[in-house]
């Protein structure tokens, strides 16, 4: 979206498109929970902090624990976890690089003396000192409040002076909101510290409300989902804390063969519950055999969800089952973690500038300050966002800031050098100013940016055909071949896969129908194959029939643990169980 400006009236030029949002399969309610908008605190009595540095201390930690340590920066914190060779889980923390070679962990009590013994254990000639265990008050804050709140928190977290007389050290660790923090400070100042916050306008993160950032989130805590020995696979954990990149570490072969295969006899999954069961957790039974154990659940916003490790066949995103706990009849809708999506840092700066839209749109008096709030808040989750310095220069000049209205085009030129809207304006306010030769200026850049960016734009346009000519010209080489490999075997369920996936490609989608459908009668457990035939089907307008595939291929893919055509396959399908019409994929 750009706007031109002129000292009396702003003019929206264009307008960009509304986004789409893909809904899921399940009923209840996924859009991010108002748990997340707040701004949380409460007192964090359940962690250690162990220093561990050394010459070699990075290296030696990737090779022990699941995340990539080498390529964390300095000033920052990542979720990590220890497994056995097995794969199994001994520990999970946060590990903040302090320094190159000094790292502070973040270990939950419960498994804090698991993981000395794990590194101990496996700690030779390096240059790792493990140890010792400080004495330190943590407080936790959590919500995108924060940042509004806490002048100076940085995305990343660091250093804050503002609110003791020693310095409080901010280490990221969210626990699902998108946004959260451990603030670290000297011992016995705890009290203090929140009170500090309380007064800012954070609010008290009681037990319920944590637990239902967790639930939402698929957070697991010691206790409830996670117990030493479990496969970390089976946890959720792999989500946020490994790293499939890096080099070796103790228990990758094991994690990387289940996250392939989807081998975990149980998988950690979310649940939408038609009503609050009758007991906090227990066994899950179905026609009489355990088929897994509800762990913790939550309402939220007028809806029950809970975690529960679920087998292979009662895990598929979308289903419905009937679920015996405890003797009581538990109806369960069933997701993908997490339930409840996090939201991102772009996503709370776009929500206010949409929403300083609007009220700019009916501010015909130019009086509304909400605005140019709003405006500014979404600059501190996204200081690169060109829309939002654009408008909020166009609001700060209708509101006769002038100079402010300058100062923040002048950052808009430097973001997007190659943009014609800050020069042009610019120029604008560069007259009012009475600078009338930097105004010429601005306009002379202004211009010769439109003459180049056209220019791009027809470069681009004979590109974008070229390469299509190639793809084309690929797709029916491929075609050719797969006929070849067809006319031996007409069963090989890769060259159907193969043929009818180029057919697609060429725009013939009822042919591809035919072969893709062969694929997936020869090959039932064909997770990729039954993604494309259910876009195949889509193409043609068979809306029923690609739902069906859909269908089919999710439970596939759930069994498989095949988690990309899953998650897509979800996509669709809740698109076309939104609409009677058919949806062409993208």
């Amino acid at each position: 979206m750009f706007w031109i400006l002129t000292v009396t009236s702003v003019v929206r030029a264009s307008s960009s498109p509304t986004p789409t949002h893909p809904r899921p399969v399940a009923a209840a309610n996924r859009s991010p929970s108002s748990l997340q908008a707040e701004a949380w605190v409460r007192p964090d009595h359940g962690l250690n902090v162990l220093v561990i540095q050394g010459a070699d201390s990075a290296q030696w930690l990737t090779g022990q624990t699941t995340n990539d340590v080498v390529n964390l920066a300095v000033g920052c914190s990542h979720e990590n976890a220890i497994a056995d060779r097995q794969g199994r889980l001994q520990a999970n923390f946060w590990l903040y690089r302090e320094e190159q070679d000094r790292f502070l962990a973040l270990v939950p009590k419960p498994c804090s003396e698991a993981f000395v013994q794990r590194l101990d254990a496996h700690l030779f000639r390096e240059k790792v000192d493990i140890g010792p265990w400080l004495d330190r008050s943590i407080v936790h804050i959590e919500g995108w409040g924060c940042r509004l709140r806490l002048t100076g928190l940085e995305p990343e977290g660091g250093w804050l002076t503002q609110l003791l007389p020693e310095a409080v050290l901010a280490l990221r660790a969210d626990e699902g909101t998108g946004e959260g923090f451990r603030l670290v400070a000297p011992a016995g100042y705890t009290d203090k510290l929140v009170d500090q916050l309380v007064a800012l306008g954070f609010q008290s993160l009681d037990d319920e409300t944590l637990n239902g950032l967790q639930v939402q989130s698929g957070r697991g805590r010691w206790g409830a989902e996670f117990k030493a020995g479990q496969l970390l696979s089976s946890t959720g954990l792999e989500r946020r804390a490994v790293c499939d990149t890096k080099g070796c570490y103790v228990g990758q072969e094991v994690i990387l063969r289940l996250k392939t295969y989807g081998g975990a006899k149980e998988v950690l999954c979310g649940l939408s519950l038609a009503k609050e069961p009758a007991v906090a957790a227990g066994k899950l039974r179905s026609h009489g055999k355990r088929c897994g154990r509800l762990t913790r659940w939550t309402s939220v916003d007028g809806q029950c969800f809970a975690l529960a490790y679920l087998d292979k066949d009662r895990r598929t995103p979308g289903t419905t089952h009937d679920f015996d706990l405890e003797g009581s009849t538990l109806t369960a809708q069933v997701y993908w973690l997490p339930i409840v999506e996090a939201t991102s840092a772009q996503h709370q700066a776009r929500a206010r500038y949409e929403e300083a839209l609007q009220r700019f749109t009916k501010d015909s008096s130019d009086e509304d300050e909400t605005v140019i709030t709003l405006l500014e808040e979404a600059l501190v989750f996204d200081p690169a966002d060109e829309d939002v310095h654009e408008v909020l220069g166009v609001v700060l000049q209708r509101h006769g800031r002038i100079d402010e209205a300058v100062e923040r085009m002048e950052t808009l030129a430097r973001l997007a050098p190659d943009s014609v809207m800050p020069h042009t304006n610019l120029s604008v306010l560069y007259m009012i100013q009475g600078r009338i030769e930097e105004a010429e200026l601005e306009k002379a850049k202004a211009t010769a940016l439109g003459f180049r960016r056209d220019l791009e734009a027809r470069k681009a346009e004979k590109l974008a055909e070229a390469e299509r000519a190639q793809r084309l010209a690929e797709a029916e080489r491929k075609v050719m071949m797969f006929r070849e490999v067809l006319e031996i075997d007409a069963e090989d369920s890769l060259a159907n896969f193969g043929l009818g996936q180029s057919l697609g490609i060429l725009g013939r989608h009822e042919e591809a129908c035919r072969f893709l459908e062969q694929a997936v009668r020869v090959q039932p457990d064909y997770s990729a194959a039954w993604l494309a035939l259910g876009k195949a089907r889509e193409f043609i307008g068979d809306a029923p029939m690609a739902q069906e595939a859909y269908q089919q291929g999710m439970v596939v893919a759930s069994r498989r643990g095949d988690l990309q055509p899953l998650r897509e396959m979800e996509q669709r399908l809740g698109r076309l169980q939104d609409s009677e019409d058919s949806v062409e994929p993208s």
